[in-house]
């Protein structure tokens, strides 16, 4: 019997070939990070939660507004402030966090990094507004500062994205800093971290008023990818021991 060693050569070498396909195909879907997307376009009252901290005679109103967004249902917050001239300036700030925008780092192997988009528009007076995502872990709140809505009688809707947030980008909230927070103090986003519910902030140091509108709110949780390289190159090894 004639026996072609070539091709039980081939075989064997296009056999290989497919089980290292297959296998790089499954370390590589095993070492992608997954994501969490939390969205709200309609606000729905009862599934968010709202903190205020002002100081001086400063205080919000905030609503759920069927109409005028972007498009429809739209969440307002009107800040405002009654301090009058030669007297310390007025301070508000809120922090909404939406209740079912939970996630725990523990489960999902840490928390990697945050993408958030929004949609604003606002009669900002007196004024610009801090606008961002916000967190609340073990209690303690956290923002993003230093992104601002200019001072305007009218500003559009406009869409703001921010994206690859870490944990030393958010900073617990502090209402009578100069930036509304404590720039030492961060959430933790490992496996360590308890649960973490989202949302988004408001803030502003101001005489006068403002009143501005979030519609269209998205955050995204990037998890931690699982598998690192060198596990990876291990197990891509194995296939040839």
């Amino acid at each position: 019997m004639n026996i072609d060693y070539r091709q039980q050569t081939k075989s064997v070498c296009l056999g290989r070939a497919s089980i290292f396909t297959f296998a790089l195909a499954m370390i590589l879907t095993l070492g992608q990070a997954q994501a969490v997307i939390f969205q709200d376009g309609d606000f729905d009252p009862s599934q968010w939660q709202s903190h205020m901290l002002w100081t001086q005679s400063s205080n919000a109103i905030n609503t759920t507004q069927a109409n005028g967004g972007n498009p429809a249902s739209n969440r307002s917050l009107y800040l405002y402030s009654s301090s009058g001239f030669n007297q310390p300036m007025g301070r508000i700030m809120v922090v909404e966090l939406k209740t079912s925008a939970q996630v725990t780092p523990a489960v999902i192997g840490g928390i990697n990094q945050i993408d958030y988009s929004e949609d604003y528009n606002c009669s900002c007076i007196g004024g610009s507004v801090l606008w961002g995502p916000a967190l609340e872990q073990g209690g303690t709140l956290y923002i993003v500062p230093g992104h601002l809505i200019p001072s305007a009688i009218s500003v559009p809707w406009t869409n703001e994205v921010l994206t690859g947030l870490t944990a030393m980008d958010f900073e617990e909230v502090d209402v009578n800093s100069a930036t509304f927070a404590n720039s030492s103090s961060h959430p933790d986003f490992s496996v360590a971290g308890g649960p973490v519910t989202f949302g988004f902030v408001r803030a502003k140091s101001f005489i006068a008023w403002t009143d501005s509108r979030l519609d269209n709110w998205t955050l995204q949780v990037n998890e931690t990818t699982v598998s690192t390289d060198e596990r990876e190159w291990d197990a891509l090894k194995s296939i040839y021991r």
